[in-house]
């Protein structure tokens, strides 16, 4: 997906103009991002991770949302372009 400003504008054939199809753009969405389901390395609750396979494998520091400890993700992608896995280790 393509941003001019703060108008979407899709590059898939079924868009025309500025503003992409309902369906283009939630499709779109849906393959950006995925949810994934891990335990703080610290406190050992589970939460929800969202990720962004798009731009490939990643590293990052993301706060846990129930003891706030900032933990090292590791995000593998696939050649394909899906995820792989997200490790979840201590800071």
């Amino acid at each position: 997906m393509l941003w001019e400003g703060l108008q979407p504008r899709c590059s898939c054939p079924k868009a025309s103009g500025l503003k992409p199809l309902p369906h283009c753009f939630d499709a779109h969405n849906r393959r950006m991002f995925d949810t994934i389901r891990i335990r703080c390395p610290f406190c050992g609750e589970p939460f929800e991770a969202l990720v962004d396979a798009s731009a490939g494998a990643a590293e990052y520091v993301e706060d846990c949302p129930v003891c706030c400890r900032p933990i090292e993700m590791t995000l593998q992608v696939g050649q394909d372009g899906e995820v792989d896995g997200l490790d979840a280790k201590r800071d």
